[in-house]
């Protein structure tokens, strides 16, 4: 489960996109690797996971064979990281199927969960804390773990949810801009202004394959 980064490795991503700092001789486990991709938005640290799936086609296969298996619609990862790549697509609601999907994973959850992590350092660098990004977690006295993004095709983007008594209320934001607030702002005012409704506005039908498109059905 420890994966040492070699200078090749290093090299592809280096200089594009976010980074939560790994570097040549490094040796982080899976989980240091999952906290830098999920806190800190690390395209390196998905680079390194991408190889330990097999290499970049492989896990990029993977990523698109798990979104399909769910029953996503609208989606295709041009890339593993996020980052912007022609054919890349999605929605509202086939992001809310993945929300609702990785929230079943303990270690998902845990980990967008977390305030801050000790990321380990590399050679004569040592290691350093990281913060979670999110702000609806990190502001928001009922904020749970979410997601940010930002590409400049994407522009801002946020997935994340608050507990409202039993429930959780998640709300999906794409393509936005920050003149009206930031994403976790808007998503805040959207679940907090919806808070009470109580009637279904519509239903988010999960699909697994193996069961021949037979679905089951949660509030959305």
């Amino acid at each position: 489960e420890i994966y040492t980064l070699s200078l090749h490795d290093a090299l592809p991503i280096s200089i594009v996109g976010s980074a939560v700092g790994i570097g040549p001789g490094g040796k982080y486990s899976i989980r240091d690797l999952l906290h830098g991709l999920l806190l800190q938005s690390g395209n390196d640290a998905a680079h390194a996971l991408a190889q330990e799936l097999g290499g970049n086609e492989q896990a990029l296969a993977r990523v698109n064979a798990l979104a399909h298996s769910l029953g996503a619609t609208d989606t295709y990862a041009a890339s593993y990281s996020g980052l912007d790549a022609p054919g890349m697509s999605t929605s509202a609601r086939d992001m809310a199927i993945f929300y609702h999907y990785a929230w079943k994973n303990p270690t998902f959850a845990q980990i967008v969960g977390t305030d801050e992590y000790k990321f380990p350092g590399y050679q004569d660098n040592p290691g350093w804390p990281i913060g979670n990004d999110n702000g609806l977690l990190m502001n928001d006295p009922d904020g749970i773990g979410g997601k940010t993004g930002f590409t400049s095709d994407a522009n801002h983007t946020f997935v994340g949810a608050k507990k409202v008594g039993n429930r959780r209320i998640a709300a999906v934001i794409l393509d936005t801009t920050v003149d009206k607030g930031r994403p976790w702002q808007q998503a805040q005012k959207l679940i907090d202004d919806n808070r009470n409704v109580t009637a279904n506005v519509g239903t988010l039908r999960l699909w697994r394959s193996e069961e021949r498109r037979v679905g089951k059905e949660c509030r959305s």
